[in-house]
Parts: C-alpha cells; sequence; structure tokens
C-alpha cells in the first residue's frame, strides 16, 4: 500500500510538471498574454493539489511561479523582474497559487479520512453482525478472529485470551501470528494500569508496539468497560489505531456473549434432563399402579354413579353430558319401588341391573 501512494505521488507530481510545461509552451508563443498564462498555470496549481497532497501542490506551484517569471516577464529568458510591478504580480501568484493548492489539498484529506471513517463503521457494522449471527459457544472465538481478519484485511492476526494454565490463542489469518507468553504477560500488565483516553488518536492506553519476526507487532488490549477480557495482536495494521481500539472493544462484548452462550447451553442442558426424569418417573409411576388401586377407582365411580351430576373421569374426557341421567332412572324406580345397581363387568366396564315390578293378580284356591 505504501509503494502504490509513492507511485502516484511520483504520476500526480510528473503531470503536474508537465502540465506547466505544456502551458508554457502554448502561451509562449503568444504576445501580451501574461495574465491569461496566470490563470492557465495557477489552474494546473489547483489541478494538482486536488490529485496529490499538499507538499506536491507546493512544488508545483514554486515551479509555476518561477516559469511564470522567466517567460512572461520582462527580461524574458531570466529569473530577473525589471518592472516592480511584476515582482508584485509573481508574488500574489505564488501566494495565491500556495495557499489556494493548500485549501484543495486540505479538503481533499479530510474527504479521504471521511471516506476511511464510513469504511471503518461499515466494517464495524459487518463485524456486529457477524457476532449476532453465532449461536454455538462451541468455536465462536476461533469463527470471531476469522471474521475479524476477514473484515478489515488483516492478514495476521490473533486473540490471546488468559487462562489458568497460560494463554489460549486464537488464530484468525494465514499464516498463522506466533506471539511470545511473555511478551503477552507484559501487554496485559500494561493495560491493566491507569485507564487513559487519547483524544486525538481515539484510543485507550495500553497498547504495546515491538519488533516481531513478522515485522512490527501491536498489541491491543480487549477491555469490556474498565475490565480486561484479553488481548488482540496483529502485525501492521493498515488499520487507523482508534478503529483497531473500537475493534478490540466489540471483540471484548462478543467473548463475553460467548460466555453468556455456553451458560445458556448448560442451563438448557440441565433442563433437558429435568424433563427426561419426570418423563420417566411418570412412566414408572404408570407403571407401577397396582390392581387394587384400580379397583378402588372403580368402586367409587360405581358408588357415584347414581348420583345427580356425578360423572365418571374417562366420560368427563371424552363426551359431554350432565350426569343425570342414572339419577333420573334411580327416582322414578324408587316411585314404584322398583330398584336399580350397578357392578363391575368381568373384563372391563360396568353392568346395571334395573327390577321393576309388575302388576299384581290373586291367584285363586281353585285354580
Amino acid at each position: 500500500m505504501v509503494r502504490g501512494l509513492r507511485r502516484r505521488d511520483a504520476a500526480v507530481l510528473l503531470g503536474g510538471l508537465v502540465a506547466v510545461a505544456a502551458t508554457v509552451g502554448t502561451f509562449r508563443s503568444m504576445p501580451n498574454v501574461p495574465t491569461t498564462a496566470g490563470f492557465a498555470l495557477l489552474v494546473v496549481v489547483l489541478a494538482t493539489a486536488t490529485l496529490g497532497r499538499i507538499w506536491i501542490a507546493s512544488v508545483v506551484a514554486i515551479v509555476a511561479t518561477g516559469a511564470f517569471n522567466f517567460y512572461f516577464f520582462e527580461p524574458v529568458g531570466t529569473l530577473a523582474i525589471a518592472d516592480p510591478q511584476n515582482w508584485i504580480a509573481a508574488s500574489a501568484f505564488l501566494v495565491a497559487a500556495v495557499i489556494a493548492s493548500n485549501l484543495s489539498a486540505a479538503a481533499q484529506v479530510r474527504a479521504r479520512e471521511a471516506i476511511t471513517r464510513r469504511n471503518e463503521v461499515t466494517r464495524l457494522f459487518d463485524l456486529t453482525r457477524d457476532v449476532l449471527l453465532t449461536t454455538q459457544a462451541a468455536g465462536a472465538i476461533d469463527a470471531l478472529a476469522r471474521h475479524v481478519a476477514r473484515r478489515f484485511e488483516l492478514s495476521r492476526i490473533a486473540i490471546c485470551l488468559p487462562a489458568d494454565d497460560g494463554w489460549h490463542v486464537h488464530q484468525g489469518g494465514s499464516p498463522e501470528l506466533r506471539v511470545d507468553m511473555d511478551l503477552l504477560n507484559i501487554a496485559l500488565a500494561r493495560a491493566r494500569g491507569t485507564l487513559e483516553f487519547d483524544a486525538y488518536r481515539r484510543t485507550y492506553g495500553g497498547h504495546l508496539r515491538v519488533k516481531g519476526e513478522h515485522g512490527e507487532l501491536l498489541v491491543v488490549p480487549l477491555r469490556h468497560g474498565t475490565r480486561i477480557v484479553g488481548l488482540l495482536a496483529t502485525v501492521a495494521p493498515a488499520v487507523d489505531v482508534g478503529a483497531l481500539d473500537a475493534v478490540a472493544g466489540v471483540i471484548a462484548i462478543a467473548i463475553e456473549r460467548t460466555q453468556f452462550l455456553a451458560e445458556r447451553e448448560a442451563a438448557e442442558l440441565v433442563r433437558q434432563k429435568a424433563d427426561v426424569a419426570a418423563t420417566l418417573l411418570a412412566s414408572l409411576s404408570h407403571d407401577l399402579k397396582t390392581p387394587l388401586t384400580a379397583i378402588c377407582v372403580a368402586v367409587e365411580n360405581l358408588r357415584g354413579e347414581l348420583e345427580r351430576f356425578f360423572r365418571g373421569r374417562k366420560a368427563r374426557q371424552l363426551s359431554a353430558g350432565t350426569g343425570m341421567g342414572l339419577a333420573l332412572t334411580r327416582g322414578l324406580l324408587n316411585a314404584i319401588d322398583g330398584r336399580i345397581w350397578g357392578e363391575n363387568a368381568p373384563g372391563a366396564g360396568a353392568r346395571f341391573t334395573l327390577v321393576v315390578p309388575g302388576p299384581r293378580r290373586r291367584i285363586s284356591a281353585r285354580a
């Protein structure tokens, strides 16, 4: 990326100088056009400032001023100026060119910074979405490291979490990033110091830069509030340090969320075990019911069948009714001195017996 910027700066500088030469060559053959040539050279300086950095625009402005003096002010062909008014004109041209180029270049820098901030916010949003879409605790930290490496185009990255037996390092780039354990201990000790915020760089304290076997190594604390949950290590990041600090904050929140997911999975497993145990107990209790219990239930049902509004358990579940049928039958039979009773039928169900008195007649002794 640095080589690309250098090539672009060289191309813009060369293009600006060529444009100055072309402008001078165009207006040199025309008589009495110093003012027009000056405005044309000023346009070239502004165009260079729009495309390049401040120092490139400043160099082009100085060269354009010299060319303006050399080819259009008397005596022509020298850098000397005979007329004092031309001194004022040349000085005004130089000041205007430098100021305009600086303003244009500063606007370009701010525009590039705004685009960079927008891209950082977009990448942070994508990373947050990746975190929210992670629903499994197993392998979540490794997946998080890969998401960070992909979203922010980091070739080597590692999320380092302290543990009782040392450090757990989760790799996200390819090839893997080798981090010295002593370096991680030093970085963790520094991160646990006084928390300070750098408003200019938009970062908190505790960052550590060291020379490693893969280049410059940057170690950033992972803070959840004021508590340190781990470290983020990466090599020569092209991302702004402030943005990398924001990434570290998202990673810390994701680590806490992963722990909550593990606790939720454990609680869900306990609940499932409790449901299985309750189901087994219910099945065993049903199978261990004795025939005596069934007989007692049947007897109670038979005793209540003849009462008003009484219905058995199964009858209440399977069909609608009021429970008045047998009660009315018993009332009618009692009115005519009849009887009704019930008993368990062999196999299943119940059997009811009705005794209805018939008409009485006398039998003669003769018969």
